[in-house]
């Protein structure tokens, strides 16, 4: 996947004119990764990032950027600024067969580079990788009191299937967790579907 610049409001771009690039993750990326998630994985504030073990984590972070690795279909997309890794989304296929198919979602992005268009586009990405990779279903969670994911969610025609009371308990106080999805349709068939 090429580096490309994000679409951007008027908000979007530093003084200098920098921009964000997003693509697929490679080997190398890992200890960034490992970093961003863990960081960010001890922040509360409505964010569900869990931090990344850095023994087991660290063999399934590379076993998810290996192409054609046991892990089946999975990706692990970034958002790249001034040379840095600020957000990314890691897509997970389940491992047994009636679950395949069904990726689980988690997108996290540096609280400095939030409400720019980072996460709807890593969230973009995901789905054109969806749709490339013949996945039928995304799905996520998300606290409920996180308006803005909901918003970015939403937009991007993720819906709420269901909600895990008290799920999630933050500061002491607990919050309910929305389970969130959409179906893709991969691009063979809906290209088809275009030309009926």
């Amino acid at each position: 996947m090429p580096s490309i610049s994000a679409k951007y409001d008027a908000n979007n771009a530093d003084a200098s004119g920098d921009q964000y690039g997003f693509r697929k993750a490679t080997l190398e990326d890992s200890p960034a990764i490992i970093e961003l998630q863990n960081r960010l994985g001890k922040e509360e504030d409505f964010l569900v990032a869990t931090p990344i073990d850095p023994f087991t984590g660290a063999s399934l972070l590379r076993a998810s950027l290996q192409t054609g690795g046991a892990l089946g279909p999975s990706c692990v997309i970034v958002a790249d600024y001034r040379g840095q890794i600020v957000g990314l989304i890691l897509c997970r296929d389940h491992l047994h067969p009636f679950l395949r198919g069904m990726v689980q979602l988690a997108l996290c992005v540096d609280k400095h580079h939030r409400r720019r268009g980072v996460g709807s586009s890593l969230l973009s990405k995901a789905i054109e990788w969806a749709e490339d990779a013949g996945i039928r279903r995304l799905q996520l969670a998300v606290i409920a009191n996180n308006t803005a994911a909901l918003a970015t969610y939403r937009k991007m025609d993720f819906e709420i299937e269901g909600t895990l009371n008290s799920a999630a308990v933050i500061r002491g106080i607990p919050f309910d967790l929305h389970i969130m999805a959409r179906q893709v349709l991969p691009r063979l068939r809906r290209g088809i579907r275009r030309a009926v």
